[in-house]
């Protein structure tokens, strides 16, 4: 057998075997794979990226769950550290002092309470002192054409205090408005035109009494005409200490200022109880004038 020169000797059966094809490239277009190690299958590029996906999500839940079960630590040196989470005891909250309340909480009521404390030594210090002051008016006697004494409580001290001025001179006249009676002082104490005066008085008692109206009003009011019958633009008016500042406000609504001059006299005859509180006579008499004072500026303006 003849044998072509151009042709090796040494050909052996692989040489015979056709050659591989080439590989073909992905229908998806994807980037060519990298060898897959042998006994798997290779992955795609989008195979891959998912896998990475994967991968991370798993590193980070596993990153969380150890974060999660790490001790706590003690923030007491030498304490044991707690766990957090199911399983492990609750973190502790802070007890608060007092009663129970948190430190927040109690400064707003120790603010409640000093307010309330401050009212309320304003409040007993205005009952204790601006509460009854306030009724006891007084002004220096003048000498004047009248002395008016106003009948209530007490009559004998007030009575008292009208001789004692009549005996210093202070009056030519001596009125009792609820009376009707008018008498001189300087020359006999036997009453002025009687007959007048109490009618005078009558009527005047007579036009204005009703249920609402304050006997002090109605005294007020007939010393003013009284006074108008002798003549008389000056009067020291009497009556006891708590009941001045009521004869005041009346006297100011109802005698003019410019044609008139009325001292406020109260009796030094009649004991005061200090402090007034203490005493039942004088707590029943304060508020019983602020109340009538109340009630007059409530009146006053239908009458």
């Amino acid at each position: 057998m003849t044998t072509d020169p151009a042709t090796p000797q040494n050909t052996t059966a692989e040489d015979t075997l056709e050659t591989p094809e080439a590989p073909q490239t992905s229908v998806r277009g994807d980037p060519p794979a990298e060898p897959a190690p042998k006994g798997t299958t290779a992955k795609t590029a989008s195979e891959k990226k998912v896998a990475a996906e994967l991968e991370a999500l798993a590193l980070q839940y596993k990153r969380k769950t150890q974060t999660a079960q790490k001790p706590a630590k003690s923030s007491v040196p030498g304490g044991v550290p707690e766990k957090p989470g199911v399983g492990g005891p609750a973190k502790p909250h802070p007890r608060a002092t007092g009663g129970g309340a948190s430190p927040r909480r109690r400064k707003p009521m120790a603010k409640y309470i000093a307010l309330a404390a401050a009212v309320g030594l304003l409040a007993a210090w205005f009952f204790a002192s601006i509460f009854p002051n306030y009724l006891l008016y007084a002004t220096p006697a003048i000498e004047a054409d009248a002395v008016v004494l106003f009948l209530g409580p007490g009559e004998e001290a007030r009575r008292k205090q009208v001789d004692k001025l009549v005996a210093r001179g202070l009056a030519k006249f001596v009125i009792v408005p609820y009376e009707g009676i008018i008498f001189e002082t300087r020359v006999s104490k036997a009453p002025v035109n009687s007959a007048k005066t109490t009618a005078i008085s009558r009527g005047i008692r007579t036009d204005t009494q009703r249920f609402f109206v304050e006997r002090t009003h109605i005294e007020v009011l007939q010393a003013q005409a009284l006074m108008e019958l002798i003549g008389a633009t000056s009067a020291n008016f009497v009556s006891s200490p708590y009941h001045m500042r009521r004869i005041e406000i009346m006297a100011g609504r109802v005698f003019e200022a410019d044609n008139n001059r009325i001292a406020f006299v109260p009796t030094a005859h009649e004991a005061r109880h200090l402090p007034w509180f203490l005493a039942w006579k004088d707590v029943k008499w304060v508020f019983s004038e602020w109340g009538k004072i109340v009630w007059y500026f409530l009146y006053s303006p239908f009458v």
